[in-house]
């Protein structure tokens, strides 16, 4: 809709996969949250520590957007001893004749 194009409109109705992720699994405790195509970000981050995951697989490409929320994932995270994992996104190569 033509609403979602705002984005100060968008994300207050937005919810992130991870919080989807939170809604519907009857326990994370232990897991491996993997997540594409974008890192997780602080809101997100704190009610995963809190469902006691043990580690995030994440791309390494960061969205300039999201940098700050990110880097404060990161960081808490690392203080819950939370191991992250970053893999490397291919990119399609140009078709090459």
């Amino acid at each position: 809709p033509e609403l979602l194009a705002d984005r100060s409109q968008k994300y207050p109705r937005v919810v992130h996969a991870e919080m989807n992720l939170i809604s519907n699994s009857p326990s994370l405790k232990g897991a491996l949250v993997v997540v594409y195509p974008l890192c997780i970000c602080a809101d997100c981050a704190g009610p995963l520590i809190q469902e006691g995951i043990s580690a995030v697989l994440q791309p390494s490409i960061h969205n300039a957007r999201w940098s700050e929320s990110n880097e404060i994932a990161l960081d808490m995270f690392k203080h819950a001893g939370v191991e992250v994992i970053n893999y490397e996104v291919a990119t399609p190569q140009a078709n090459r004749s």
